[in-house]
């Protein structure tokens, strides 16, 4: 049996967006090609990946093995980019931010601005009421509050 990253990746896909539909249209593909590529790999598996519980898909124990793998190897790879932008000298990784909802007034002009300066590092930013940027704080989910 051998897997292809973009096997797994397709598996990842329909797993967070919760709906085929919704993967494929994420992905930038047609719903019925990407049916037809998630059969392929459960073919090349041998096993079923998801089961049809009503209109939602859930995934077999096989589909969570499956999809274990996907995540770490989705993981690894991430971890190979940040290492080869190290190597060449690219400032990399993740800036996780937490604002309150008068900051959304200039927080994008400025993390425009960061994302043209470091391109390598993937910015995520939560606007949120006070007391949520309080208790994320608290929690350490954020790089900055």
């Amino acid at each position: 049996m051998r897997l292809t990253f973009h096997q797994l990746r397709l598996l990842l896909a329909v797993s967070r967006e919760g709906s085929v539909s919704r993967a494929a249209q994420r992905l930038h593909l047609t719903q019925p090609t990407l049916s037809a590529q998630l059969r392929q790999l459960a073919e090349q598996v041998g096993l079923p990946l998801f089961e049809r519980v009503g209109r939602r898909l859930h995934l077999t124990a096989a589909g969570r093995v499956v999809l274990d793998t996907a995540n770490r190897v989705e993981q690894e790879l991430e971890r190979l980019d940040e290492t080869l932008a190290e190597l060449r000298g690219d400032v990399v990784g993740r800036l996780r931010l937490a604002v309150v909802s008068t900051a959304e007034t200039f927080i994008p002009r400025l993390l425009g601005d960061f994302r043209r300066e470091r391109p390598a590092v993937e910015v995520s930013l939560a606007v949120l009421n006070r007391d949520a940027v309080i208790r994320r704080l608290a929690d350490t989910l954020d790089d900055l509050s």
